[in-house]
């Protein structure tokens, strides 16, 4: 049955109406509410509280977890219609504002006054130009300050906030969400250390793309483990040897409010984290000289604006993408700088770009970091306009953001910009936009290869999002569409994604999963070789040695209820992607849940060692949520999957890491470690 709906000029006179009559608490009215959210997280986020109330912190995290995930769905929707109703009511208050005071805040300063006026404590800008950047269409570069602040208010004020909502939740870069693409199946203990000459045996971080680095909470050299214990601030330094772990001490760095994730080489070891400042958390990168490597001295720092941040090594340089979200006012009176900074300095107007069609109060920076014995700055950028989720390759940086239309007659729109980069220098070339239809799940969902992109999204349409439609764009190395495939898996929903070069998989879910196999010789007509229905789904997919593929994912209820019962692992045989086949089964028992189905860099994974490991989640008989860490092979020969070993890691410990070192698995979680030896 046709809803009817209510016009928007008349709904419109509802809310202005009920509005004049509502009372707004005075810490929400529009001139008053940064000042109230600094409170709030003052009160919450104090660095001197943090370690006091960290247990508590964590106890509520592990009981939450379990809950979240079963209902993240109904909680997002939330969210996003609590956030939609407040930014209509600050719209409100703004538009009660007289036109005067409306006009003057149109009207800023001078570049030289706005910057002394509303950012006093700022230190001399940097003068250098970007050298050589090619703009595709869509942005363009600026002038003074003054622009990307009018661009914003005027952003602000417009009548559809929809995409200033979608904007602002999207520019939380992860990190990703993101995250993609080809999975280096990056615990290679075959891999020969440059450096020292030797054969490595033992594991590094499972990666989106080959060749790209990423930060993780644990990491070791074959000798030292390294475990940065999520909510702390130090990281915590064991020697492993024959199975057995020494506890060297804790590697404490008071340059961090709070440590996020760790890189590492046979030198240095590159912490990253936030650091509080300025009433605020920014993103930080602190690096550690370990030629002691059971203490680490701090040799250097780099700060940059935004709380929401990732990075990625190409090699021995750093990429820091960070996103700051401006609060608008509307009084000149209280102007804020609306541009970030880097290093305490703000970004010089010169590496300020502008989107052409801003709807969003959001920035993002990316910067390309030198590491040697210091953190040198080779370049930066500043996206005004632009939040979204990180991907990255060798060669270019992609932030991708969904724009969502709540009119049933306008589907999903992804918008990507590309940042291509120098290999060799770490210096930005050029930046180009596109966009495709569609919502992309994450970041594996995109793949870059020999100058191409490739995106699987998939289309709705309706306001409930119950027409679904999925598809694969390509697009060519200036973001302009190639060639797609569109009209896959009617009603459901794309669930993994992986690409094999010229070859990408996807696995769509209602009732039964589709594994398709798309081959992309030709990127002008992709095409279907086949497709694989079996009951269930795989959210992970992983290449796990030649012509197979890894399935990680859940076994559906009943088609009643459609409940996901228990966690699946599956082995795929791809060698021939147009008769793909399903060799085994495996039913991981007391499990619903694991880690690796959301967080890709808790799988621990080398397919030429054939091991891999996960922690699991399930209720026990009391309804307490349970927690094992667990270690699998597989007999290519019998085609079955077997448990090495496993750990019982207490409630809901989602965190868990674990690495090899030889023959054995050391396992860390934020209550304790344990060792698993391998047969």
């Amino acid at each position: 049955m046709k809803k009817d709906h209510m016009p928007k000029d008349h709904m419109q006179e509802i809310i202005e109406e009920d509005g004049k009559k509502l009372s707004i608490p005075e810490e929400l009215l529009p001139e008053n509410i940064l000042m109230t959210i600094q409170k709030v997280e003052n009160s919450t986020k104090n660095p001197m509280d943090k370690e006091n109330g960290l247990q508590e912190k964590e106890e509520t995290s592990r009981n939450i977890l379990p809950w979240y995930r079963k209902y993240r769905g109904p909680i997002a929707g939330g969210l996003v219609a609590a956030t939609l109703l407040l930014t209509l009511g600050i719209h409100q208050g703004f538009s009660s504002l007289s036109q005067e005071k409306a006009s003057s805040t149109m009207s800023m300063t001078t570049q030289g006054n706005f910057a002394a006026e509303s950012c006093e404590e700022a230190k001399t800008m940097e003068e250098e130009s970007i050298q050589s950047l090619t703009l595709g269409e869509g942005v363009s570069s600026v002038t003074s300050y003054e622009e990307v602040a009018k661009a914003y208010q005027e952003a602000f004020l417009q009548d559809d906030m929809l995409y200033m909502v979608q904007g602002a939740l999207d520019g939380e870069v992860i990190v990703g969400a993101v995250e993609d693409a080809v999975t280096s199946s990056a615990m290679a203990n075959s891999e020969i250390n440059i450096a020292t000459g030797k054969t490595k045996d033992y594991s590094t971080t499972n990666v989106m793309t080959e060749g790209v680095d990423e930060a993780d909470l644990i990491k070791t050299n074959g000798s030292y483990i390294y475990y940065a214990k999520p909510g702390y601030h130090w990281i915590e330094i064991y020697q492993a040897k024959d199975g057995s772990l020494t506890f060297c001490g804790k590697m404490d760095l008071a340059e961090l409010s709070e440590i996020q994730e760790i890189y590492m080489d046979e030198q240095y070891m590159i912490v990253t984290g936030l650091s509080y400042q300025d009433l605020s958390y920014d993103a930080s990168v602190v690096l550690v000289d370990l030629t002691n490597p059971e203490e680490g001295k701090v040799v250097d720092q780099w700060t940059q604006e935004g709380n929401r941040f990732t990075t990625r090594k190409v090699g021995d340089r750093l990429y820091v993408v960070s996103t700051k979200t401006s609060t608008v006012k509307a009084d000149e009176s209280e102007e804020l700088c609306y541009i970030p900074k880097v290093n305490e300095s703000y970004v010089s107007v010169d590496h300020l770009i502008l989107e052409d069609e801003v709807k969003t109060v959001s920035s993002t920076t990316i910067s390309s970091i030198f590491v040697g014995e210091k953190l040198e700055a080779v370049d930066d950028l500043t996206l005004a306009g632009f939040g979204g989720t990180t991907y990255m390759a060798e060669d270019a940086l992609y932030l991708y953001r969904t724009d969502y239309d709540y009119n049933e007659e306008i589907p999903d729109v992804t918008k990507i910009r590309k940042i291509a980069v120098d290999p060799a220098t770490g210096q930005f070339t050029a930046l180009y936009c596109g966009e495709v239809s569609g919502s992309v799940r994450d970041a594996f969902a995109l793949n870059a290869y020999e100058g191409m992109l490739r995106i699987m999204t998939t289309t709705s349409a309706s306001y409930q999002r119950q027409t679904t439609s999925n598809q694969i764009y390509v697009l060519d190395e200036t973001l302009q569409v190639m060639g797609n495939l569109g009209g896959l898996a009617p009603g459901e929903r794309i669930y993994s994604a992986r690409y094999f070069g010229n070859t990408a998989y996807m696995v769509t879910y209602r009732e039964t999963d589709p594994l398709f196999s798309i081959d992309l010789t030709d990127p002008t007509h992709p095409k279907v070789l086949g497709a694989l229905k079996i009951p269930g789904f795989s959210e992970y997919l992983h290449g796990y040695g030649e012509g197979l593929l890894l399935g990680l994912g859940e076994i559906a209820g009943t088609s009643e209820n459609n409940w996901k019962q228990s966690l699946k692992l599956s082995m795929f045989d791809i060698t021939d992607p147009t008769d793909v086949k399903e060799h085994s089964v495996y039913e991981v028992p007391d499990a619903a849940e694991a880690n690796a189905l959301t967080q890709y860099k808790a799988l621990m994974i080398d397919p030429e060692k054939n091991l891999f490991g996960f922690s699991t989640w399930n209720y026990d008989a009391d309804w307490k949520g349970r927690c094992y860490y667990r270690i699998y092979t597989y007999d290519k020969d019998n085609k079955t999957f077997k448990e090495l070993g496993k750990v019982l890691l207490g409630e809901d410990q989602y965190d868990s890491r674990a690495v090899y070192i030889g023959d054995y698995v050391y396992v860390f979680w934020s209550e304790g470690y344990d060792t698993i030896s391998l047969p």
